[in-house]
């Protein structure tokens, strides 16, 4: 269990980092515009609770849980690795996948800490 909340604190640090710096290599770097941007960030935040939603349903009747921390990891190692390469499309995937990834973990994570 050790494990599982230091590799969600590796993740949490760098999606607070990412999700720092991609508004500014969107709107400086990649010379998109705001409304872009705000669509983006509205659709992937939708997307999460959606997701989260979704989790919260199933997450009682499965019986094995490990699937539920594995799957959301393996996504938000992605999301990380999609920054190396700099685009529109890139910055687009990312915030999905992030989003992805923090609406599948939320209610597992949050249920086993209560």
């Amino acid at each position: 269990m050790t494990y599982i909340f230091l590799m969600n604190f590796i993740f949490g640090v760098s999606t607070t980092i990412g999700m720092t710096l991609i508004p500014l290599l969107t709107t400086e770097g990649l010379d998109l515009s705001l409304l872009m941007l705000g669509i983006i960030e509205g659709s992937s935040e939708f997307l999460s609770n959606m997701l989260c939603l979704i989790t919260g349903s199933t997450f009682d009747r499965v019986k094995d849980k490990r699937l539920f921390f594995i799957i959301p990891s393996f996504i938000a190692l992605c999301s990380k690795i999609i920054l190396c390469f700099p685009s529109v499309t890139t910055i687009f995937l990312n915030k999905i996948l992030e989003r992805i990834s923090n609406g599948l973990l939320l209610f597992p994570e949050t249920h086993l800490l209560v």
